[in-house]
């Protein structure tokens, strides 16, 4: 372990420049880059690969793949379980929950910051990037959904589809650009 304060626990893989830095008891995780879960302490069964990865965490989260550099960084809340990240920048989160979310693709659904998320489902690149507080979507696709903040119960799949639309719940988009424009709900 290069860089670390003095890690515990049992059963972790630890490599990289300030890795794992602040782990005193965790179990099970496995953190590669620098500053992959640097900031963990008690956090078990982590999987934190690319620089700066599941940076923010500290106590009580369990279960995330966070895989890309600065994937999930942000998030820091110790009921953000079971989550799949993997792209560059991409569900970087924040102080609140993020729980049973997958995200896949360069930052997708990167701006939740303080608003809690669960169930959420973002693949492709920008795929829900501006989402804040919205609820129960799934975005599929380049730039899906990507400039909704506060949509609830919404489904889009293709190339931009929903990507202009800020607001607007219970909708079901499929296609190239459907919905691409506000006002559409």
């Amino acid at each position: 372990v290069n860089g670390s304060a003095g890690a515990t626990g049992d059963d972790n893989v630890i490599v990289g420049n300030a890795a794992g830095y602040a782990l005193t008891d965790g179990t099970k995780n496995i953190l590669m880059g620098s500053n992959a879960g640097d900031a963990l302490t008690t956090s078990a069964e982590n999987v934190a690969i690319g620089y700066d990865a599941l940076g923010a965490g500290t106590s009580g989260m369990g279960g995330n793949v966070c895989i890309g550099t600065e994937a999930g960084n942000a998030i820091n809340n110790s009921s953000a379980d079971y989550n799949v990240i993997i792209g560059i920048g991409a569900g970087q989160g924040g102080a609140a929950a993020m729980a049973d979310c997958v995200v896949i693709g360069r930052s997708a659904m990167n701006s939740t910051a303080g608003n809690a998320q669960t169930g959420i489902i973002a693949i492709g690149t920008n795929a829900l990037t501006a989402l804040t507080s919205g609820v129960s979507n799934l975005a599929v696709g380049y730039n899906a959904m990507s400039g909704s903040l506060t949509v609830t119960n919404t489904v889009a799949v293709g190339h931009h589809a929903f990507g202009g639309n800020t607001d607007g719940d219970y909708n079901v988009v499929i296609g190239n650009t459907a919905m691409a424009s506000p006002g559409g709900n």
